[in-house]
């Protein structure tokens, strides 16, 4: 398990990855988020970490090399449910798989954050809690996002504020990460 400041750091990068462009050329950036749920390749990718992971997860479990789920099962379960996903499920998937995402990263998050002595890291369980609560809703309502999204990309002003806000959060995830943790 990686620790808490690691796990910080990673996130304040990625964060800082995915929002700086909102701020510093929001025209490109209003196409990509637009376009983002009807994208085929994101949807693949995301999907095939979705499926992954939670194939590792369940290969973890206590279910599994029993003689009613022997592991191997596994190597033909998860392509199988990736190639259902993506032919029946293939509406706003990746903003789906997106939303799978979320779910499945707060976990590590938590058990990190449990682990360490800082009163800080109540921001990072929250960052979880509340990308737990934002994946649930992109799962079962994918639609919020683009009504999300439509609203932030309305113009310029509203995607660069959108940025400004994420920059600032991802400083203070690398700060915490860095001098905190």
């Amino acid at each position: 398990m990686l620790e808490l400041s690691t796990i910080t750091i990673i996130t304040g990068g990625l964060l800082l990855l995915i929002r700086a462009p909102l701020l510093l050329a929001p025209s490109k950036a209003r196409r990509a988020v637009n376009g983002f749920p009807r994208n085929r390749t994101a949807a693949f990718i995301l999907t095939a970490v979705d499926m992954v992971w939670v194939a590792y997860l369940v290969s973890e479990t206590a279910l599994v090399d029993k003689p009613f789920f022997p592991k191997w099962a596994l190597f033909i379960l998860a392509p199988t449910a990736f190639l259902l996903i993506t032919v029946f499920v293939d509406e706003l998937l990746a903003v789906r798989a997106m939303g799978g995402l979320l779910l499945l990263v707060a976990a590590p998050i938590l058990q990190s954050a449990r682990l360490n002595p800082s009163q800080w890291r109540l921001v990072m369980a929250l960052l979880a809690y509340t990308w737990v609560v934002s994946g649930i809703v992109l799962v079962y309502s994918p639609y919020m996002f683009r009504l999300m999204a439509r609203y932030w990309t309305s113009s310029n002003a509203r995607c660069r504020a959108a940025g400004l806000i994420g920059v600032i959060v991802s400083l203070l995830l690398l700060y915490l990460g860095i001098v905190v943790y």
